[in-house]
């Protein structure tokens, strides 16, 4: 049985760059109640081993692993007065939307954005991370953007719009696909937009503010 006073986050970045430590703070800040788990983790060896040969992976590659955080999302849920912070990319509304439905609405998401070049400039600092940094345009190029929140603001043009715009490439037809109708019930696809600036605490001040938890 759930445990109503449950939450779950989705930490939204490319590359992982900076998500863990972000979602580890965030976690700690919150209270010992909270616990933290990276979807990385949960990658399969064979997933891991194409990433780090740049080779991006396919939906049929992701499937596994998207159902190990929905059952990891399941039996946090069973732990009484436990929440979670889940760092994870989540870069299609379909992947989101799996995730949410296995929270059953205890699922709060918060999309840490930034633009191409800062990302990419951080990434080939660090050597010790299986997804390497030529990867990161795959990314951008797959990144369905959540609608921002009541409380967030988000630049203008997005970070996927600029990316797509320094390329040549036109934003409406390469969004054709994530806006299209679907049949399954209606999800939002909501997230607090915070910018990952690379200053961990003030990123962790932001959401802090901002997320609106409900009350223990």
């Amino acid at each position: 049985m759930r445990h109503e006073t449950t939450h779950h986050m989705i930490l939204l970045v490319f590359g992982a760059q900076g998500l863990t430590t972000v979602g580890k703070l965030l976690s700690e800040r919150l209270g010992s109640d909270w616990l933290f788990f990276d979807a990385d983790d949960y990658h399969s060896a064979e997933n891991k081993a194409k990433m780090s040969e740049g080779q991006a992976l396919s939906d049929e590659d992701r499937g596994p692993w998207l159902e190990s955080l929905e059952k990891l999302i399941l039996d946090t849920q069973t732990q009484a007065g436990r929440n979670a912070v889940l760092a994870c990319s989540a870069l299609k509304r379909t992947y989101r939307q799996r995730l949410f439905a296995a929270a059953e609405g205890s699922m709060k998401a918060v999309y840490l954005f930034g633009e191409f070049d800062v990302f990419h400039s951080r990434m080939l600092q660090r050597a010790d991370h299986f997804m390497k940094a030529n990867m990161l345009a795959t990314q951008f190029e797959a990144l369905e953007e959540p609608k921002p929140d009541p409380w967030s603001e988000a630049p203008f043009p997005t970070p996927k719009e600029k990316f797509l715009h320094d390329r040549g490439i036109s934003s409406s037809i390469a969004s054709c696909a994530a806006s299209a109708p679907r049949s399954e019930a209606p999800f939002r696809d909501e997230a607090l937009w915070v910018r990952n600036d690379g200053d961990v605490s003030r990123v962790v001040d932001e959401i802090l503010c901002n997320l609106h938890l409900p009350p223990k």
